[in-house]
């Protein structure tokens, strides 16, 4: 009963942390799913064994399960031979390693809008 209780209290408090902060980060329902994440030196060596290079990268934020902001920097990985796509978010872990997580992974169609102005690089938005 207590290993059940313990489970219940960890599986629920970052659901219920999620429904509680989403209304200051996000409107809307506040949904979950599963990530794979490593150190940011594994993440890039798969990707480099992938060919798949950084092919934009932006500075933002994500929110963590206590509904603070999490400074990452997502990127969009390329593999214009393959045309495979990757979106990694980065950021600095609790132990002060940089982590990298795949958000999404693919080899379906990769749009650009073409009516959009693309700043010169390193342009604040």
């Amino acid at each position: 009963m207590i290993v059940l209780c313990i489970f219940l209290h960890f599986l629920l408090i970052p659901v219920w942390m999620g429904l509680v902060f989403a209304d200051s980060f996000l409107k809307g329902p506040m949904y979950t799913k599963v990530v794979t994440c490593d150190t940011f030196d594994n993440m890039s060596d798969r990707m480099v064994k992938a060919d798949q290079f950084p092919f934009l990268w932006a500075d933002g934020n994500s929110l963590r399960p206590d509904g603070n902001a999490l400074n990452s920097t997502f990127i969009i990985a390329y593999d214009n031979k393959e045309k495979r796509w990757t979106i990694l978010e980065t950021f600095t872990g609790p132990t002060g390693a940089l982590i990298a997580c795949v958000l999404g992974e693919g080899d379906k169609k990769f749009n650009v809008n073409p009516n959009v102005i693309i700043p010169s690089p390193g342009t604040n938005l």
